[in-house]
């Protein structure tokens, strides 16, 4: 827990600092920026419909439903990083120097997801029954 522990805050200079091109080198492979992919993903995550949402929710809901959107906001901030990080984790780059994600192209990529998955469920279960009996 120690190694993501408020992740959105202690990167968040470094996040604006990859956004903003400053470790943009062009004879990198690829065809698209930091920025272009930041704002490809916003633009698909944040629609029409959220925007409404959440003007929606802060006239009927008033100052608590804005303080629950920030707490949901901080949580799906680390939630983010983590899929990020394993996403470009576990990637797989073709010869032609086209990144495809590795859940679809390697079966082994997909027993060490699931095997991380069922160890972090594990250590949760036995923090939880340290908790009971302690």
């Amino acid at each position: 827990m120690d190694a993501i522990e408020q992740v959105q805050l202690r990167r968040l200079g470094h996040g604006f600092a990859v956004a903003s091109g400053r470790y943009d080198d062009p004879d990198d492979p690829g065809d698209v920026s930091h920025f272009q992919a930041l704002t490809t993903a916003r633009s698909a995550t944040v629609g029409i419909g959220n925007i409404a949402g959440a003007a929606w929710a802060i006239h009927y809901g008033g100052p608590g439903a804005l303080f629950w959107m920030w707490v949901t906001a901080f949580v799906g901030m680390a939630t983010k990083f983590a899929e990020v990080t394993l996403a470009q984790e576990y990637r797989v780059v073709d010869p032609d120097v086209h990144p495809r994600a590795a859940v679809r192209q390697s079966a082994r990529a997909e027993r060490q997801l699931l095997h991380a998955a069922a160890m972090a469920h594990a250590a949760d279960q036995e923090g939880r029954a340290a908790t009971v009996a302690g």
